[in-house]
């Protein structure tokens, strides 16, 4: 397995809650083949390093936000309609507003889903009172193909020290234009 890319590679990953450092300089590569053991004390940052690299920090922060808006919203109408309320749309469009702001940050999936909301409320409810997911549809199958990664995509997506080599780049795959 000697010279292929890594899968996997972790360069000087640090983090910390408030004083505490939890992280520091954590470095490592993952290549086809090996088997990787994390050891260390109690409270040695453990955790930590698979809630980053498996991005339970932003899915918590998520849930959090939806959560909340719930609540607010439920305060709001004073009335939630149970043919509304477990609508497949609910389950939908949160998955919809990350693949369109992009993935990877915060900032994507809250870009895609403010876009997403002010279309819907906006554009398309107002000049299409049938048929306005349709757009969405559209408008989905538009960023795949053209912008994979999202709108946003990696733009705002600072340098956190991690690489994730996908199976094209391994392979040597390069893409050519017709």
């Amino acid at each position: 397995m000697v010279g292929k890319p890594p899968l996997l590679r972790v360069k000087d990953l640090s983090h910390n809650f408030g004083g505490l450092q939890a992280l520091f300089g954590v470095s490592f590569d993952i290549v086809p083949g090996d088997t990787i053991g994390v050891i260390g004390p109690n409270d040695a940052g453990k955790t930590t390093l698979f809630a980053i690299l498996s991005g339970f920090l932003a899915l918590a922060v998520s849930a959090f936000c939806t959560a909340l808006m719930g609540a607010f919203y439920a305060h709001y109408v004073h009335f939630l309609n149970p043919d509304s309320a477990f609508d497949g749309s609910w389950s939908v469009m949160p998955i919809v507003a990350s693949l369109f702001g992009g993935m990877g940050t915060l900032t994507g999936p809250s870009f895609g889903a403010l876009l997403i909301t002010c279309l819907d409320e906006f554009v398309f409810k107002y000049f299409f009172e049938t048929g306005h997911k349709l757009f969405f549809g559209l408008l989905l199958a538009i960023v795949i193909v053209w912008a994979p990664a999202g709108l946003l995509g990696n733009r705002l997506k600072g340098d956190h020290g991690l690489t994730l080599n996908t199976k094209t780049e391994r392979e040597g795959f390069e893409p050519s234009v017709n």
